[in-house]
């Protein structure tokens, strides 16, 4: 595995669709990262300039970034700079950057482009490590504040991406001389948990509000929780098509609300555009309906929850699934 400092520089445009929606997209401009060795020691460098394919320029990306349009256009194309950077990193990368921001940006570039981004995969938050072991809080702070603070040397271009990948790999260098293994993230979310916790001590459990019961399945389909208690609810991941849900068993797999065992349901119903359903039985407790919404999350991805309604929680859905089984 290897541990990659990453970085991007992007440009945002706006565009439309077949369907005529507008739509926004941060088309990169350039690719910076950092390999690191033994220690979080820089070993190596990636830099390339990307050409802008979607939109032009901003004036005052140009300036930030210090870059022209004529150096994007000598540039090669993202497919032809991503392949080049996917060799350079070598299996299995580890990535690691300032901030969150960078690899939603890096998969929305390979998924606009319909390239296989089953390598860019969430990254170590060296800004995140940075503000819980030095602050002790999760209060974001600017890449050059935290040189500035580190005494590193300064002898890099601030906003370029390959700058800011050096910046950020010598932070997490001397974040691990400093720290250690209190740099890993299981420490650092374990130290999270417990600074929430100060911050927000449990309440008293309020009394459930009473539920009004719908005029019809149409109103209760559109707020199924303004009339109906999910005895369990669950977040899905994305994916990029809306058939991934249904190959995917952890979909169609539940736990009794009550018992903890493991509940497998029957095959998808459609209820109605992006509505699910599915019975899910249970000896000792009776029969549940999970109940699977999705919608677009973007134009490249989908995103969706399941709900677990207990059979009495949910009358018109149970006459639904009656009536067409």
């Amino acid at each position: 595995m290897s541990m990659i400092v990453l970085d991007l520089e992007w440009n945002t445009v706006f565009y439309h669709d077949e369907q005529g929606e507008r739509h926004h997209f941060d088309e990169i401009i350039q690719i910076g990262a950092v390999r690191l060795a033994e220690g979080y020691q820089p070993a190596d460098t990636f830099n390339c300039y990307v050409r802008n394919q979607q939109g032009s320029l901003s004036p005052s990306i140009a300036e930030l970034v210090q870059v022209t349009q004529e150096t994007l256009d000598a540039s090669e194309d993202f497919p032809t700079v991503a392949e080049a950077f996917l060799d350079w990193c070598g299996e299995n990368p580890r990535f690691l950057t300032w901030s969150n921001s960078d690899i939603p940006v890096l998969r929305q570039n390979f998924l606009f482009y319909d390239l296989n981004a089953a390598a860019i995969k969430r990254a170590y938050n060296v800004q995140f490590a940075y503000s819980m072991l030095i602050s002790g809080s999760t209060s974001a702070v600017a890449l050059n504040k935290a040189v500035d603070a580190c005494a590193l040397e300064q002898d890099e271009q601030f906003h370029s991406a390959v700058g800011d990948a050096v910046y950020t790999a010598r932070i997490m260098h001397k974040l691990w001389e400093d720290y250690g293994v209190k740099t890993r993230e299981s420490y650092l979310y374990g130290q999270l948990q417990k600074l929430r916790a100060a911050k927000h001590p449990p309440r008293a459990p309020k009394a459930p509000a009473s539920l009004t019961p719908p005029d019809s399945f149409e109103d209760w389909l559109e707020a199924p929780s303004r009339y109906s208690r999910s005895a369990q609810h669950k977040k899905l991941a994305c994916n990029t098509h809306r058939k991934a849900y249904f190959r995917q068993s952890g979909n169609k797999a539940f736990l009794c609300p009550k018992c903890k065992k493991k509940l497998p349901g029957t095959r998808w119903q459609m209820i109605e555009e992006n509505r699910y359903v599915s019975t899910v039985c249970c000896a000792d407790h009776g029969k549940f309906y999970a109940l699977m919404r999705l919608r677009r999350k973007n134009p490249y991805l989908w995103e969706g929850v399941v709900d677990l309604y207990p059979e009495r929680e949910c009358g018109l859905l149970a006459q639904w699934v009656q009536f067409h089984t």
